[in-house]
């Protein structure tokens, strides 16, 4: 329940939101794939109502159990293709909130390090906030110890964003997980495979070229 949620979450940084949306130009809040995300995404919309950038999956059931949840909390979904919707909320100065930290190997994708190892990134985010002028800021929870709760952390805007380099941007966010993933390693989503590489010239980190088991 709303009551029940406020007693077990902090939020930090109300105020940075609320200056950029002030400015009239969309918000895009990055984030990354911590276990409790969906904790994350029901916190922010008590601040803010969102729009959530997601990815359909192939199971109906789970498809639809997860958007029945997310809008019953007043998210509004756009699927991850839907680029022009994205832009159009951004540009009726709407908040997107979504992750754009797992494996990215179509059009737009640079290799950028995370944790010093090469991890196909999307750099759209970039694009993005040259195309609509939106302040772009970072968002992070996390699990607090015992039964203590959740805290909620919105980040200033980052300033000079876009710069003239995509994955420059894209370092620059990466970093900023790095920093979240050693203050709580254990709730980060690891079984993702984040070092997939762009081409065959990279490591085979998960074994796709090992021979097949009887």
């Amino acid at each position: 329940s709303p009551a029940r949620l406020q007693r077990i979450v902090e939020v930090q940084g109300r105020e940075h939101l609320q200056a950029a949306r002030a400015r009239g130009r969309g918000v895009i809040l990055l984030t990354a794939h911590f276990t409790p995300l969906e904790m994350g995404g029901r916190i922010l919309a008590t601040v803010a109502p969102i729009h959530f950038l997601y990815r359909p999956t192939k199971n109906e059931v789970l498809a639809h159990f997860l958007s029945r949840c997310r809008c019953h909390y007043g998210g509004r979904p756009i699927p991850r293709d839907d680029i022009r919707a994205l832009i159009t909320a951004l540009r009726n100065n709407e908040c997107v909130w979504y992750a754009p930290d797992q494996s990215y190997r179509k059009k737009g994708a640079e290799m950028v390090p995370l944790f010093g190892i090469p991890a196909a990134t999307n750099t759209l985010t970039s694009r993005l906030a040259r195309m609509t002028g939106a302040s772009v800021l970072p968002y992070f929870f996390q699990r607090l110890p015992g039964s203590q709760g959740y805290r909620a952390i919105i980040h200033p805007p980052f300033e000079n964003f876009p710069s003239d380099s995509p994955v420059a941007d894209a370092e620059r966010f990466n970093h900023m997980i790095e920093a979240q993933v050693r203050t709580v390693p254990e709730q980060y989503l690891w079984i993702h495979r984040r070092f997939k590489g762009l081409t065959e010239d990279y490591p085979d980190y998960y074994g796709r070229h090992a021979p097949k088991r009887a």
